[in-house]
């Protein structure tokens, strides 16, 4: 908050100077200038509208604790992860990350007492957790060597997106890894004009959070040039090859990320970020469209920022399941239509024949006629007595079909066990009578074996 001290110094001093200058009256009243903002304890300690808490850097930065170090991923995550790419690649789509240097590494020089070699580390081993799991990631910790004090700045102080700049180098630097692939040079040329048309003005998360905490406080706004990019001409009507799956950075009428990357690569790529900016939606809806399952990309490029990277594995277990659409394209092994009751706990799901297959290769398709259903409470169990209890949730919002496809992951057991029951519970349905198509297939057991099961 520097400059803001800065600026109201020179204030008090140019008024100081008129006072001086014109005899006051003993009552005319006096004031003070104080600086613009402070966070209060509750921002920093963490309550719920700031969850983990807040810390005030230098210059007017507020930081998150989404930085915080994590457990190392366990073995479900790191299998549903590597099975999902793999999955992928099966019907002939590779999946690179976009996922640059958090704004805590990008300026680290403007937080207070946190080591940047831990937080280098912690970015560098989350990359290369991804890589481990078969998705191209390039050497983005080369971004580093592009801020400072004279370049434009690739963050906001007080918000998670980046600016358009960083929205641009970004690009830059995923266009040149995309160039070195086969498939670059398979995709028709296009040409694109960018142009600036005004400016964006943004509150920001953490200032957005600051001021709930501390009773409206607010730091000023920022602005980042709201910049467009149109096709000059599309005279292509071959599907895109290349598609963009992203968060709030990758929204269209935001930071132009997407129209950066075809200007730099005079190739045209779709993009399917969900116009909430919730990727989390816009991989569901991607993966269960038509578009996809008929006519699968070759590569999907997959913007997660480094403060969303602890995926859930709700999210990764319908996410596999999605690929080949649940179980529209597998050989169905038991089919059955229910009417349960809400919100009681229901066996929605009990056969001899699934006894056959491994529970790590089981795909579940359920289809509510509520299309509301935002979360199902699920209990398995095995033949060996044992039970797993997970949730699987959606966001009914922007995915209104009922429809949940998911598998169950990796099951950890000491020794072999089947797959005997699930029952189901609905917590927040307002139906008392629900009825639920249920569809139970499988996945290859190669595409396992080499996910690491």
């Amino acid at each position: 908050m520097t400059n803001y001290r800065n600026m109201l110094m020179v204030v008090a001093l140019v008024c100081g100077s008129s006072l001086a200058a014109t005899p006051g009256s003993a009552n005319d009243p006096q004031y003070v200038a104080e600086p613009c903002c402070q966070l209060c304890p509750d921002a920093q300690q963490g309550n719920a509208n700031v969850p983990g808490g807040l810390q005030e850097g230098r210059d007017g930065w507020l930081f998150t604790s989404a930085s915080r170090a994590l457990a190392p991923a366990d073995s479900e995550y790191r299998m549903l992860l590597s099975l999902f790419a793999r999955q992928l690649a099966e019907k002939g789509t590779s999946l690179m990350l976009v996922m640059p240097p958090p704004r805590s590494l990008m300026y680290a020089e403007k937080q207070r007492g946190k080591s940047d070699a831990d937080s280098l580390q912690m970015y560098l081993q989350t990359l290369n957790e991804f890589r481990q799991a078969g998705i191209q990631v390039p050497a983005y910790e080369q971004l580093l060597l592009q801020t400072g004090e004279k370049t434009e700045p690739f963050f906001f102080k007080r918000d998670l997106n980046w600016t358009s700049a960083g929205a641009r180098k970004s690009a830059d630097f995923v266009a040149t890894e995309i160039r070195k692939l086969p498939l670059f040079h398979q995709l028709p040329e296009q040409r694109f004009v960018t142009q600036t048309q005004g400016w964006l003005k943004v509150s920001g998360e953490l200032n957005n959070q600051s001021g709930a905490a501390c009773g409206g406080q607010r730091y000023p706004l920022e602005y980042t040039p709201h910049v467009v990019t149109q096709a000059v001409s599309d005279d292509t009507n071959k599907p895109n090859r290349i598609l963009l799956v992203g968060s709030s950075r990758s929204v269209d009428s935001h930071f132009n990320f997407n129209g950066f990357l075809q200007q730099a690569l005079a190739r045209k790529i779709e993009n399917h970020t969900d116009a909430t900016g919730n990727s989390t939606q816009s991989w569901l809806k991607m993966l269960a469209s038509d578009r996809f399952q008929h006519q699968p990309p070759a590569l999907v490029l997959w913007e997660l920022p480094y403060e969303s990277r602890e995926l859930s594995t709700s999210l990764l277990r319908q996410m596999v399941a999605l690929v080949g659409n649940g179980c529209e394209t597998r050989p169905v092994l038991l089919h059955e239509v229910k009417t349960i009751s809400v919100p009681q706990t229901e066996d929605l799901i009990f056969a001899n024949k699934l006894l056959e297959t491994a529970p790590e290769q089981l795909v579940f398709d359920l289809t509510f006629n509520n299309p509301k259903i935002e979360q199902l409470l699920l209990t398995v169990w095995f033949s060996d007595g044992g039970k797993s209890d997970f949730q699987i949730r959606k966001n009914t919002a922007s995915v209104t079909d009922g429809r949940f496809s998911f598998v169950l992951g990796n099951i950890q057991s000491k020794q072999q066990r089947q797959f005997v029951s699930m029952d189901l519970t609905l917590p927040d349905s307002q139906s008392r009578n629900l009825k639920v198509s249920a569809n139970v297939c499988r996945l290859q057991g190669k595409l396992l074996q080499a996910a690491g099961r």
